[in-house]
């Protein structure tokens, strides 16, 4: 597997500048990247192998399957496929060291050492190894003849069922409506909805028209800075921050959008993940305005050509595809796009389901 570069974001997840703030932060990140290793899941391993063990002796188990992140999984898969003649199943649906998410592995040279000696001894002792995105699957080259892509999807039942309860949005029926949802930051360190709100505050600055009309809705678990954010960019009459909620709610808000906000941290080099939001994007059938770097995400929906693609940090850009997009609102309403029912089907979990299934038997990839 070859050594990837310190992209920087750890200094863009602002941990750099923390670093140097205290003490306590100080102490702090030690204690993160040396003490709690590889992630805070570690102290549940002992007790999760003994009880796994009883387990698979008990109810004869064949196969383990094991999900990234946390990194603990992997390292309980591993000891149990040693201990064992179960067939293990490791599936990395984030990367690990390919595109970290733990902004510790990017500080410490000697840290991404060892998690990279932890990666590699997963991928060398698994029987099948489970990426999300063709990137992913390059980065685990020398170990192709093991390495199946399945995507992340959508559950079509729960859009049945969260299409029920769109009642209660008749009211913003003649607004034009942009949803996010999910984490930010919390979700992939780095990642801000700072420079989307500038762009939003600059096309409301040049089109008044588009203020009145507009509202946007944050669903999820965000940091106290990003709840803020809003309104100190003065904001707060238009946008509103919803916090958590439930998996049928965020849907709703879904379908009853005009646009799908989706935001990744800028980077410098490609990143190899597809967000899993993207595929109940797709469902919703909703133009998707994406703020992302290189990487696979980007090329998966430029493939498709579903998705309005903008830099990340692009203000100008954003105000201006903004302003297209309410345009185009302005016109004719709803904006959708439109995806053969055989090019959706693909990402629909049965369908996911029925494809895991044939390479636990031992299918072609």
């Amino acid at each position: 597997l070859g050594l990837r570069k310190n992209d920087g974001r750890a200094e863009a997840s602002g941990y750099a500048e923390e670093a140097n703030n205290s003490w306590k932060t100080r102490i702090k990140q030690f204690v993160k990247t040396w003490l709690i290793f590889p992630d805070p899941k570690i102290t549940w391993l002992p007790f999760a192998f003994f009880y796994s063990l009883w387990l698979i002796k008990k109810y004869k188990i064949e196969y383990i399957f094991s999900s990234f992140p946390p990194a603990t999984a992997h390292l309980l898969a591993l000891f149990l496929k040693k201990c064992t003649d179960v067939k293990w199943i490791a599936d990395f649906r984030d990367g690990w060291c390919c595109d970290p998410l733990d902004p510790a592995i990017a500080r410490s040279p000697s840290r991404f050492f060892l998690e990279k000696l932890l990666e590699k001894k997963a991928a060398k002792n698994c029987d099948r190894l489970l990426v999300t995105s063709p990137d992913a699957g390059e980065y685990f080259n020398d170990f192709k003849e093991k390495t199946f892509l399945i995507t992340n999807g959508y559950d079509q039942d729960d859009f049945k069922i969260a299409e029920q309860g769109l009642k209660k949005f008749a009211d913003l029926k003649k607004c034009f409506v942009i949803s996010h949802t999910g984490a930010l930051h919390y979700s992939h360190p780095g990642n801000t909805p700072r420079y989307f709100f500038a762009g939003l505050k600059q096309a409301f600055g040049e089109h008044s028209e588009m203020k009145e009309k507009t509202r946007v809705f944050f669903l999820g678990n965000l940091t106290p800075q990003e709840k803020k954010m809003a309104h100190q960019m003065g904001l707060g009459t238009r946008v509103k921050v919803l916090g958590l909620k439930s998996h049928l709610e965020s849907i709703r808000y879904r379908l009853i959008s005009d646009i799908l906000l989706l935001i990744d941290r800028p980077i410098q080099s490609r990143s190899s993940y597809i967000h899993g939001k993207v595929f109940e994007h797709l469902a919703s059938r909703k133009t998707i305005l994406a703020l992302l770097p290189s990487g696979a995400c980007r090329d998966f929906l430029e493939k498709l050509g579903v998705g309005e693609i903008v830099e990340p940090q692009d203000i100008s850009g954003i105000a201006k595809k903004l302003w297209e997009l309410f345009c185009k609102w302005r016109k004719g309403g709803i904006l959708r796009y439109e995806l053969t029912e055989k090019e959706l089907q693909q990402f629909e979990r049965k369908n996911l389901t029925r494809k895991l299934t044939e390479i636990l038997e031992g299918g072609s990839q």
